[in-house]
């Protein structure tokens, strides 16, 4: 929430208190949380090998083949975050990060009971949202449960649908919300 009020205050040049920022985000109805299981597998494991072994995560045993398989792991996506911030500044083409969002539940309503337990519509929402310094606008693709579902051809349609929906742009980045490492796009 700092960093938001911080960039508002330069972006758009403003200058109102850090209290009356947060009230006014609060009637807005935004939700801001930390996400949660977005570590991946390679990771989460050496979190675990390192705290089960009292070695820190920096720290690394060159006789521990988890150790450098996760070394390995880690060089790799440091190396796919300094090429995203590259992809970031570029306008040779479009370049855009592609996310399926937490599946919706219909009606999403948490407070009352009966709702709770009624039969509830699953949405999903696939969304291409073009990296800092593109002009393009995002793209959201959403359907629910009884028009198609969540298997790779469904996914795979959208992006199928966002190429087409880009027209005739020559050259197309697709960067994936899964562990910067496991990025092979």
């Amino acid at each position: 929430m700092k960093a938001m009020h911080q960039n508002s205050t330069l972006q758009y040049k403003f200058n109102i208190s850090d209290e009356l920022y947060r009230k006014v985000v609060a009637r807005t109805n935004i939700s801001l949380s930390n996400l949660g299981h977005e570590e991946c597998f390679v990771c989460g494991t050496f979190r675990i090998h390192c705290k089960s072994t009292g070695r820190e995560q920096n720290n690394i045993s060159e006789d521990c083949d988890l150790c450098l398989s996760s070394e390995k792991h880690r060089d790799g996506y440091r190396k796919a975050r300094e090429e995203y911030k590259l992809d970031s500044v570029k306008k040779d083409g479009l370049y855009v990060s592609a996310d399926l969002q937490k599946v919706i539940m219909l009606p999403r309503c948490e407070m009352f009971k009966e709702i709770i337990f009624m039969p509830r519509l699953i949405a999903f929402n696939e969304t291409f949202v073009p990296l800092e310094t593109s002009k393009e606008i995002p793209y959201a693709f959403i359907w629910h449960e009884a028009t198609s579902g969540r298997s790779k051809d469904d996914i795979i349609s959208t992006f199928y649908n966002f190429l087409v929906a880009v027209g005739d742009v020559e050259r197309v980045t697709i960067w994936l919300d899964n562990c910067a490492a496991q990025n092979e796009n």
